[in-house]
């Protein structure tokens, strides 16, 4: 198994590191993979492609045009898995070196041009009900699985169950 997410903070490093741990206990061999984040270069120089795609590719031609990214960045990536979990972001460079592709989404991060990859997406699994249903509606395969988090439980910290804070 291996599990990608781009390295954007704590958040999803604590992600990685509990969903890693699950799958070691049940005896899964796996691999954890970090993704630098684009630079803003690199960032730009994407969302003109995307949006020259979108305003003068034919939509037909689109998903050939995301096969051919799919399978040529593949040739990069040669090593194959037998399942990708990626969190909250598609890296179609690792979609075909996989027999399943997993996604667990923070759908208030999941981008538009994201869309274009899931039809290679096996099953998302879903931690809010929000997620099963937005997904659901793009017409992919869904599972709700909740989430958790490492217990932060102080006894020296006063409690105040009228306000939250969250942090990651």
């Amino acid at each position: 198994v291996r599990i990608i997410a781009q390295n954007s903070g704590a958040g999803l490093r604590k992600d990685m590191g509990l969903l890693a741990s699950v799958l070691k206990e049940e005896g899964y061999q796996v691999e954890e993979l970090f993704l630098t984040p684009p630079n803003e270069r690199e960032v730009k120089r994407r969302n003109l492609y995307e949006r020259v795609v979108q305003k003068y590719v034919p939509r037909s031609f689109q998903k050939a045009l995301v096969w051919l990214e799919i399978h040529a960045l593949a040739k990069r990536f040669p090593k194959k898995v037998d399942v990708n979990i990626f969190l909250e972001v598609l890296f179609p460079q690792f979609i075909s070196s996989a027999h399943y592709n997993l996604l667990i989404p923070n759908q208030e991060w999941f981008k538009p041009a994201q869309c274009a990859y899931l039809p290679w997406v096996d099953l998302v699994l879903c931690k809010t009900r929000e997620a099963e249903r937005a997904f659901g509606a793009l017409g992919c395969t869904t599972r709700f699985i909740s989430f958790t988090s490492v217990d932060s439980f102080s006894p020296n910290t006063n409690k105040d169950y009228c306000q939250v804070l969250h942090f990651a």
